[in-house]
């Protein structure tokens, strides 16, 4: 038996046919911001394999992030660094996805504009600091104002500096505990032979 097809439902199915079924033939890209152990993002164009390869290389990082934590601490306390470790300096490498693609090309065309609209916005306030500190020079209390201002600009300077030492460290600590793991791992083997 033959039934009738509405209108109502072969627009549907029509739209559904121009507007699903294209987006999942090719390969989708997606924008994925990923954060490094210092805290910094990038913005990178990724396929599926690519997030799912990232994905798994952060999930087995996890796996050795608090013992290399601690592995980095006891370094940071041997070779007398001042103070104590900076443990929240060190962050865990992550990722989030933030927009699709139907193409590569459109996700480069939409990085590359946004690369340039912060590098617009990041001259502008160039511009913006310079204004104002000759604006500041022609005050007679900003010998002051200076001398606090580079203050805090050093300080900042050694917090960035022990924040890099510190990941520095962490990253080593990384390394020997992956290769421990990779020797405990070839012992357990050699001992159970035949099994796999």
């Amino acid at each position: 038996m033959h039934y009738p097809i509405s209108a109502k439902y072969l627009s549907t199915a029509l739209l559904l046919l121009t507007t699903v079924l294209p987006l999942t033939a090719g390969t989708r890209t997606t924008i994925v911001k990923v954060y490094d152990y210092k805290g910094s993002v990038e913005e990178v164009a990724m396929d599926r394999e690519e997030m799912q390869a990232l994905h798994q290389e952060i999930m087995q990082e996890a796996r050795f992030h608090m013992p290399a934590l601690i592995e980095a601490e006891k370094a940071w306390k041997e070779r007398g660094e001042k103070g104590n470790f900076p443990k929240t300096a060190v962050k865990r490498r992550r990722f989030i996805k933030t927009n699709t693609f139907n193409s590569r090309a459109d996700a480069e065309d939409y990085l590359d504009r946004r690369r340039e609209s912060k590098e617009e916005f990041d001259e502008k306030k160039l511009e913006r600091e310079k204004k104002s500190s000759k604006n500041s020079k022609h005050n007679k209390s900003s010998s002051k104002s200076k001398d606090r201002q580079s203050k805090k600009e050093a300080s900042a300077k050694k917090r960035m500096e022990k924040k890099e030492q510190a990941v520095e460290y962490y990253l080593e600590a990384m390394d020997m505990v992956k290769q421990k793991e990779a020797e405990r791992l070839e012992k357990q083997k050699s001992k159970t032979p035949g099994q796999f």
